[in-house]
């Protein structure tokens, strides 16, 4: 009896033994807290980072704005700081902290009160079928009388400016992989809100040693086009946009290839187009299959053809000239980067 009671005694020691020290554990798990959750425009917001200290990896603090659904905000920070200042963002909101400890993330909510005229930008990356980066489509919700200026910054400095933006939206086509990209626009009445994109988990494009920095973006059913962030129409009559036949985009291509800088003609006898840009040459005869390109035969499943009096060509063919052109089929839209 005396050995079974020094036996459970022993084991009880052990439990309790366990308990405190996982309890000691459990102590130094991190957590962070911030100084209140009510800001003005650009006030400090004073977060602490409890046992920081404790761990090793990457720290880094986000900004996730519950409105526009973009990072505005993003900044390592060093690994042993356990109090840090950020600025809350210039437009009222909602908005969630987010403070991610090597692997783990930790979040509070906070709201900031005080403007009352918004700048939203948004931002959304754009991907064809093979996951490849077709681009970063920037919308904001100024008036389109207005003239933009785009600054887009890399690791805080800054690396490209898009000028004289004429319209709401604008593509950045000149992505590559494995960056985070920083995004702010200026009109004549303020500068919106920054919007952080990351597309490190993106693949480049096929086309990415050609150095594409100009965007043509189109949508099926749409009559007008976006040209480097400038609309207008694909054609004077404002009747003309693109179609899909058996499963491929066509249209009347005139105006989407001088705008490029190329010149289009037009054999009556023959029924044939011809494309010319950048020294290669693309003839296309309407109803028939084959295609030569620079003097040599290709084929294409779908051929041009003639609807309402008008030839309508498929806008893969503009890949002959040296183009890039992607399919964002969730948008039916068609982004042409030369």
């Amino acid at each position: 009896m005396r050995l079974k009671l020094l036996m459970f005694i022993a084991i009880l020691m052990i439990f309790v033994h366990i308990s405190f020290v996982n309890g000691a554990e459990n102590s130094a798990i991190a957590f962070i807290s911030i100084d209140k959750t009510l800001y003005a425009p650009k006030e400090n917001i004073e977060i602490n980072i409890f046992n920081a200290d404790e761990i090793q990896g990457k720290k880094t603090v986000e900004v996730i704005s519950v409105d526009v659904g973009n990072v505005v905000y993003r900044e390592n920070i060093n690994s042993t700081l356990s109090e840090i200042s950020i600025e809350a963002p210039s437009n009222s909101g909602e908005y969630i902290l987010k403070v991610y400890l090597d692997s783990e993330e930790y979040s509070k909510k906070f709201t900031v009160e005080g403007n009352s005229e918004l700048f939203v930008l948004t931002g959304e990356i754009l991907t064809n079928n093979f996951n490849n980066i077709a681009g970063i489509e920037l919308k904001w919700n100024f008036d389109s009388d207005n003239k933009y200026t785009i600054i887009r910054s890399e690791n805080g400095a800054e690396s490209e400016i898009f000028e004289n933006i004429t319209s709401n939206s604008f593509i950045d086509v000149s992505i590559e992989s494995n960056k985070v990209y920083e995004y702010t626009v200026f009109g004549e009445s303020g500068e919106s809100n920054k919007v952080i994109i990351d597309v490190s988990q993106f693949k480049n494009s096929e086309y990415i040693e050609n150095n594409n920095k100009n965007c043509i973006s189109l949508r099926v059913g749409d009559p007008y086009m976006n040209h480097n962030g400038k609309e207008k129409k694909i054609d004077e009559s404002g009747s003309i946009f693109p179609v899909i036949i058996n499963g491929m985009a066509l249209l009347p291509i005139r105006t989407v290839v001088e705008t490029m800088g190329g010149s289009v003609g037009w054999n009556e006898t023959e029924k044939l187009v011809s494309l010319k840009a950048w020294n290669n040459t693309v003839e296309i005869p309407v109803g028939k299959n084959e295609i030569k390109v620079n003097g040599s035969s290709a084929r294409f499943d779908v051929p041009a053809s003639i609807i309402n009096s008008r030839i309508f060509i498929p806008v893969r063919h503009l890949e002959s000239l040296g183009c890039e052109v992607d399919w964002i089929g969730e948008t039916k839209r068609i982004i042409i980067k030369y």
